[in-house]
């Protein structure tokens, strides 16, 4: 794994913003994604409970529910 270090909130948004629109493993050379899975639920969590105040958030969580 290059580049990200896929552990801040940043990484955790383009993750799930990749995963939601079923582009995550493209970006294996990235990402650690096996970190990602891994750790997916509590990061969905985290996203969730932030989507009250980050509007970035919100419109993550909102593509997983229209997914």
């Amino acid at each position: 794994m290059a580049g990200h270090c896929s552990r801040c909130a940043k990484c955790y948004r383009t993750m799930a913003t990749l995963d939601a629109i079923g582009e995550i493993d493209n970006f294996a050379g990235v990402f650690d994604v096996p970190y990602y899975r891994k750790n997916r639920d509590v990061i969905l969590a985290d996203l969730r409970r932030r989507a009250a105040e980050s509007p970035i958030d919100r419109s993550i969580v909102a593509l997983f529910t229209a997914a």
